[in-house]
């Protein structure tokens, strides 16, 4: 959560061509996506919280899909960290005429 808060205050005060990075559609696209997998993540945790102490029954499906949904997000995030995304170009290779 804490790293999302900074992403979107770098994303208001950093401009590029006179425009704060935030106004484009690709950084809210994808700081949106981040918000959604926090979000999701956080709910499947309370509701396995509410499973433990109210529906023993349902604890394993619920404990199982917020394991499933936080790895899931940690993954992708660690993912795109470390990989390019396929719409930019390689570094290091310009257009040579």
């Amino acid at each position: 959560e804490t790293a999302l808060d900074t992403s979107v205050a770098y994303a208001k005060e950093r401009f590029t061509f006179g425009r704060a990075i935030g106004s484009y559609q690709a950084v809210k696209h994808s700081l949106t996506e981040v918000l959604r997998e926090l979000e999701n993540g956080r709910s499947l945790l309370y509701y396995a919280g509410w499973a433990r102490q109210g529906a023993p029954q349902e604890f394993p499906l619920a404990a199982s899909a917020a394991r499933s949904a936080t790895s899931r997000s940690r993954t992708r995030r660690r993912r795109s960290s470390t990989c390019p995304s396929r719409s930019s170009p390689p570094r290091g290779i310009s257009r040579r005429r």
